[in-house]
């Protein structure tokens, strides 16, 4: 179908207040709404031909005006994907100057900026992908507190309309780049390393991050070849979703500024969690893996620390402050667990697969906070949780 024309638009809008560009536009109902209202007795009629000038307003299937008519609508959302287009010439000329290329950057997306374009017909998994090829990362895209469906589309899933692209530098740091997701698109993402085994720091810039990245993943077949026989260690990997604490502060005033500043920004932002929340957040959270809570776990873990073992990584993923001043938090833990001699790392794993229940049961979040803070008496253990998965970490 063909792309409608602003100035035909334009010209219809000038004519007076009957509606006639609504109607050209393919938006009937309220082009008829305007021919009875007299262009909204006008201030619809001069606020109209604004957004026409503007190009804000779209057609009836919300395509964008072009100034000549031409073009066709995209027939699929596959027709449309987000299209990734360096900056002026000289800017890059600039960024090469000050940011040597290496010789993987234009496989593993270095450039200095890039305008990622999101059309709403765009494929959740399009987007995905491309992000993935221009930066290295992983880009997890959230449907409400779920992860989208790859096969959605961003009109699907995003709560903000106006804005259609973004641009994001090399030196956007990870946690401002997703709480721009947010506010421009209502989308909310976390940025994942290239294996999506874990989430980024907030704090490092999307160069720093993958550089790291390449550090761990170095680091990790370092250890695939020698920890089995070396160090006789296992890493689990726990995903806690949304644990309540078992007791709330009957006066709020006694947790420390960081987690009252989360909760004024949650509350006043309409309840995303942003990076901004989370790093207040984090400082006070703590999980333990307690082996005690599965029987005959000696047989498997040395005892060590009366067989109670502090995350090695902790990483909030998600922050709802609706159950009181102390949120519900998700979280996503790593544990190292010594183990006994004779026992391998495919044995744990079957015990793992076979009865992984009993091991969601050793996995204990809880809050910590000064003993100067008058909290001494409450208990800060878990309440709830809505589920816990672990997983082995290769």
């Amino acid at each position: 179908m063909p792309r409608r024309s602003r100035v035909v638009a334009l010209v219809l809008s000038l004519a007076g207040f009957l509606g006639l560009h609504r109607f050209y536009l393919g938006r009937f109902w309220t082009g008829l709404l305007m021919l009875v209202t007299l262009g909204g007795f006008g201030i619809w009629w001069i606020v109209d031909i604004y957004l026409v000038l503007t190009g804000k307003l779209r057609d009836g299937d919300k395509q964008e005006l072009v100034w000549f008519g031409g073009g066709s609508h995209p027939e699929t959302p596959d027709a449309v994907a987000p299209t990734l287009q360096p900056r002026e010439a000289s800017e890059q000329a600039q960024t090469s100057e000050a940011e040597p290329t290496r010789p993987d950057e234009e496989t593993r997306g270095t450039a200095g900026m890039s305008t990622i374009s999101l059309p709403g017909q765009t494929k959740v998994s399009t987007l995905q992908e491309r992000f993935k090829s221009e930066f290295g990362l992983t880009l997890r895209v959230y449907d409400g507190r779920s992860f989208a469906d790859p096969s959605a589309t961003i009109g699907q899933v995003r709560k903000k309309r106006g804005a259609t692209s973004i641009d994001i530098r090399r030196n956007t740091k990870v946690g401002n780049l997703e709480d721009r997701f947010m506010a421009d698109f209502g989308i909310k993402v976390q940025i994942a390393g290239s294996d999506d085994s874990y989430l980024c720091d907030n704090d490092l810039t999307l160069a720093a991050a993958l550089e790291e990245d390449e550090r761990k993943l170095g680091r990790k077949d370092q250890k695939l070849k020698i920890l089995p026989k070396i160090e006789n260690t296992f890493k689990v990997k726990a995903l806690i979703e949304l644990f309540s604490v078992a007791e709330q502060p009957e006066d709020e005033g006694l947790l420390p500024n960081g987690i009252l500043e989360a909760k004024t920004i949650w509350d006043a932002s309409g309840s995303p969690s942003s990076g901004r929340i989370i790093a207040l957040v984090k400082p006070y959270v703590a999980c333990s893996f307690v082996a005690d809570n599965m029987d005959d776990w000696r047989r498997l873990i040395r005892d060590e620390n009366n067989g109670e073992f502090e995350a090695d990584e902790i990483r909030v993923v998600d922050i709802d402050f609706s159950d009181g001043p102390l949120p519900l938090v998700s979280l996503e833990c790593i544990f190292s667990l010594p183990l006994e001699a004779s026992v391998t790392v495919e044995d744990i794993m079957a015990e793992l697969e076979d009865d992984s229940w009993t091991w969601s049961g050793c996995i204990i979040p809880r809050w910590e906070f000064s003993e100067s803070m008058g909290l001494e008496d409450l208990d800060l253990n878990l309440g709830e949780q809505n589920g816990v998965e672990v997983a082995a970490i290769a």
